[in-house]
């Protein structure tokens, strides 16, 4: 899975996710400790909608989202371990870092 992209809500990632649905993209949210405090993140927290990296393209599509923008890791073959956030090339199947075991 990978971020697509970040929400100041939480109601926000979920309408992102919501339209998603109709088009059988998978997309989970994660809520993260916000790495930056100020008026965005009044809450302390993020909200990221994850996709596979095959439906990125799709989720950005649908989304309107500028696939440029977001998708370094798609262009460059790699995406950021769920477990620790380490770049990692899309053919292994877990994290040299942490060690995190992949499913896709």
């Amino acid at each position: 899975m990978l971020d697509y992209c970040g929400f100041l809500s939480l109601e926000d990632a979920r309408h992102a996710r919501d339209l998603l649905r109709p088009r059988r993209i998978q997309s989970e949210i994660v809520i993260r400790d916000a790495s930056e405090s100020g008026p965005a993140h009044r809450s302390g927290e993020e909200y990221w909608l994850r996709v596979p990296a095959r439906s990125f393209p799709q989720a950005a599509e649908v989304l309107g989202h500028d696939a440029a923008e977001g998708s370094e890791s798609v262009q460059t073959g790699t995406f950021a371990c769920s477990e620790c956030g380490e770049s990692v090339g899309e053919d292994e199947s877990f994290c040299a870092h942490c060690g995190a075991r992949f499913d896709e």
